[in-house]
Formats: C-alpha cells, sequence, structure tokens
C-alpha cells in the first residue's frame, strides 16, 4: 500500500489497532471464562441442578468488535446477562422460593460476593467465589503487558514499552 498522506498513514495505523485490540480482547475474554471455570465451577460440583454450559455463568460475557471514533480505538468485554438459562422451578438462575425468581442480573455478584442464600444449607455455593478480583489482576500484574507485546510482535510492530 502506498502511503502518501497523513489520511492513508492514519487509516493504516488505526487498522492495525483495530486487530491489535481485538485479539488483545479476545484472549482477555477467555482469561476471565479461565478465572470462572477455575474459581466457579471446578469449586464444586452442584447436586441441586446441572451444570448450564452454554447458557450458564461463563458464556455470559461477550466482547465488542475494535472499533474506532477518531484516533481512539477501542473494544469491551461486558456482561449479558440474558444469555443465561434461567428455570426457577429447578433453582436455575432463579427461585420461586425468593422474592426475585430471576437472578440473572445479580448472579455475578451473588457468586463474588457468596450471597447465596439458605435454602440449601451451606456450602461452597454459598462461599465467596471471586473469579473478578483474579482477573483484574491479569491487568496489573505484567499479563496484560505480555498480551500486547506478543500481539504487537504477530504483526511485526516494533514495541517499546516506556515506564
Amino acid at each position: 500500500m502506498l502511503i502518501d498522506n497523513d489520511a492513508d498513514l492514519t487509516a493504516l495505523l488505526i487498522a492495525d489497532m483495530e486487530g491489535v485490540i481485538d485479539a488483545i480482547t479476545n484472549t482477555l475474554l477467555e482469561k476471565l471464562k479461565e478465572k470462572i471455570q477455575e474459581i466457579v465451577y471446578d469449586s464444586y460440583d452442584p447436586i441441586w441442578y446441572p451444570r448450564q454450559g452454554e447458557r450458564g455463568l461463563g458464556n455470559e460475557w461477550e466482547k465488542t468488535d475494535a472499533h474506532s471514533e477518531g484516533n481512539i480505538v477501542e473494544s469491551e468485554i461486558s456482561e449479558n446477562p440474558m444469555k443465561l438459562n434461567t428455570d426457577s422451578d429447578n433453582f436455575i438462575h432463579g427461585s420461586n422460593f425468593w422474592n426475585l425468581n430471576d437472578i440473572r442480573d445479580l448472579l455475578a455478584e451473588i457468586v463474588i460476593e457468596g450471597e447465596s442464600g439458605p435454602l440449601f444449607g451451606s456450602g461452597p455455593w454459598t462461599f465467596p467465589r471471586d473469579f473478578w478480583t483474579p482477573f483484574i489482576e491479569l491487568l496489573e500484574d505484567g499479563t496484560i503487558e505480555k498480551i500486547i507485546e506478543k500481539e504487537f510482535k504477530l504483526r511485526n510492530i516494533k514495541f517499546k514499552r516506556l515506564i
């Protein structure tokens, strides 16, 4: 591609950065799902309901494709509780024994804080299973920098981190 003006250079750089940001966000989404698997699902096997798989907590998170506005490129990971299955009769993301029989909007908070009610006694489901804090720590422990550097290298973009 021939670049003969600032607009062409900017367009090329923005396109590269959209690819970088998309890849980084995809990796972060996978890391979030890994933390949920490790901290939430691997902590116990429920006996009162079956795991929901594709319609469960680990898959309610989604990302937007990277897009640009001016010189800013962004993507977002967000929670979409409507992706969760619900069956209040069988205690799946809700219960007919509580004033809210659909708790999809609260599920992540309930799991993170260990706020499950006493209907089935005490057990791992009532203990905090904070997957969010260890995920956020990836942004502070150098992991995110390694992911960013890897994505630049894959595209043959020289990367220099300034501290």
